[in-house]
C-alpha cells in the first residue's frame, strides 16, 4: 500500500514538473515572436534601402558652350527584375541611349523625367542622354544646377572662369582650357562665364622673305606681259608697212 502512494506522489510530481517546463517553454516563445517578428520587418525595410543605395555606379555631366548637358549614367539593375525604374535629370530628354552590360540596346519608356527600362536579364545598364534643363544664363553668367543621388564628374565648357559655386568639389583640375570638377552628391549651384581673352588667338604675321617672294614672282608676270604686249604691237605695225 505504501509502495503505490510512494508511486502516485511521484508521478504526481513528475507531471507537475512536465507542466512547468512546458509553461516555461511557451512564454519563453511568446517573448521570442515579437523579437523575430520586428527583426524581419526591419530586414524588409533596409533591403530596398541598400538596394537603391548601391544601385548608382557612375554619373558624368559634360556642359557644352550652347549651355545643353550631356549625362552619362551606369547603374545596377536587378536581373531577375523585368522592368527597372530610374528618374533622370531635367525635364525634357532627348537623344537618348540605353544599353545593357553586352552592348544590347534596351527598350524603354520616358514619362516626365522618369524612365521605365525593360531589362531582359540585364544586370548593368548605361543611359545617356541630353538635355537643356540644367543650365541657365543670366546675362554673360551661366548657372549650372543640379541634386544629384551619388557623387558625379562635372566637365565645364571650354574658356569658361567659374565664379561661383554652392558646394567645394572633392577635386578639381584644368586640361585644356577646360575645367574637370569630383562633386558630392547633393544639390550644387556652379556659376561661370566664358573669358573673350582665353579665346582670343593672336595673328600671325607673314614673314617678310614670303612677301618679298611674292613681290618679285608678281614684277616678273608683269614684265612677261608687257613684253608681249610690246611684241604684238610691233608685228601689226610691220604688217601695215608691208
Amino acid at each position: 500500500m505504501k509502495l503505490q502512494q510512494i508511486v502516485a506522489q511521484k508521478h504526481q510530481s513528475l507531471e507537475k514538473e512536465i507542466l512547468f517546463v512546458r509553461s516555461a517553454d511557451i512564454l519563453s516563445a511568446m517573448v521570442r515572436l515579437p523579437i523575430v517578428v520586428m527583426g524581419l520587418v526591419l530586414v524588409a525595410l533596409c533591403a530596398p534601402i541598400q538596394q537603391s543605395l548601391a544601385s548608382s555606379r557612375t554619373l558624368d555631366f559634360t556642359i557644352y558652350s550652347d549651355g545643353s548637358t550631356h549625362i552619362f549614367y551606369e547603374l545596377e539593375a536587378n536581373p531577375l527584375e523585368p522592368e527597372f525604374t530610374v528618374e533622370l535629370f531635367g525635364q525634357v530628354i532627348e537623344n537618348v541611349t540605353i544599353i545593357d552590360e553586352e552592348g544590347f540596346l534596351l527598350s524603354y519608356e520616358i514619362n516626365a523625367n522618369v524612365a521605365l527600362i525593360e531589362t531582359f536579364g540585364a544586370s548593368h545598364i548605361t543611359i545617356d542622354y541630353d538635355t537643356q534643363d540644367l543650365v541657365s544664363k543670366t546675362g554673360k553668367i551661366w548657372k549650372f544646377s543640379v541634386d544629384a543621388p551619388i557623387q558625379y564628374s562635372l566637365l565645364i565648357p571650354k574658356d569658361s572662369v567659374i565664379v561661383e559655386m554652392s558646394n567645394f568639389p572633392i577635386s578639381m583640375q584644368v586640361d585644356n582650357d577646360q575645367s574637370y570638377l569630383i562633386l558630392p552628391g547633393g544639390l550644387t549651384n556652379i556659376s561661370y562665364y566664358f573669358s573673350t581673352l582665353a579665346s582670343t588667338k593672336p595673328v600671325q604675321a607673314i614673314p617678310e622673305e614670303d612677301t618679298t617672294d611674292n613681290s618679285l614672282a608678281m614684277y616678273a608676270v608683269v614684265i612677261a606681259a608687257a613684253a608681249g604686249i610690246a611684241a604684238l604691237v610691233a608685228i601689226k605695225k610691220a604688217s601695215h608697212q608691208k
